[in-house]
């Protein structure tokens, strides 16, 4: 008997065993609970990286001052600029000569002019269009940029007062892609831009 705690020797050994093997036994789950937390993170990664970031819609006050591009954060709602793949919006009354610096191509997801909207120009470099136009304003919007089309486009304009000049070049992208008119306003002649098709080679 050990006179200090009062157990056999034996017991102390087994004692002395039990516990090491819950330590290896703790030690193991917690090497598994870590592999499968990696692989967890490294899943997550892989989804993150497999999947592009969601589109954002994002609105045009013009509160860059005499700074009138799209990549001026404050020139949008939030103080940041869009991204590629956003949808874009345009509202109120200031700066409403605006000009796209993005890259040539850049693609948005759509363009919509609020119905609060002053009468807008867009300017600048030709975008992607990844969606639909359309008009809710009744003062007159004008697109000079040039656009891309990447699939079949409607155009929306408000039936009652809705003016909408598009004058910049749109491409098909050699796709055969083009512009549908799917709101005329009452009073407008609606004249839609040639689509330009890439020559083909002989």
């Amino acid at each position: 008997m050990d006179s200090l705690s009062g157990r056999a020797p034996h017991a102390r050994r087994q004692s002395a065993s039990f516990y090491s093997h819950l330590a290896r036994s703790n030690k193991r789950k917690n090497k598994l609970a870590l592999a499968l937390a990696s692989a967890s993170a490294a899943a997550v990664a892989g989804l993150s990286i497999a999947n592009p970031a969601w589109a954002a819609n994002m609105t045009w006050n013009g509160g860059g001052g005499a700074d009138i591009s799209w990549l001026t954060g404050s020139n949008w709602m939030g103080g940041i600029a869009p991204t590629a793949n956003d949808v874009i919006f345009f509202d109120g009354a200031t700066n409403l000569t605006t000009n796209n610096n993005f890259a040539a191509d850049t693609q948005f997801n759509g363009i919509t002019f609020n119905s609060s909207a002053g009468a807008f120009i867009l300017n600048g470099n030709r975008l992607t269009l990844g969606g639909d136009i359309t008009d809710s304003a009744t003062t007159a919007q004008i697109i000079n940029l040039p656009l891309l089309l990447n699939g079949n486009r409607n155009v929306s304009v408000l039936a009652n007062g809705g003016n909408l000049t598009i004058n910049g070049i749109v491409s098909d992208g050699g796709s055969g892609f083009g512009l549908t008119l799917v709101t005329p306003p009452a009073g407008l002649r609606w004249v839609p831009m040639p689509i330009i098709k890439p020559a083909r080679s002989h």
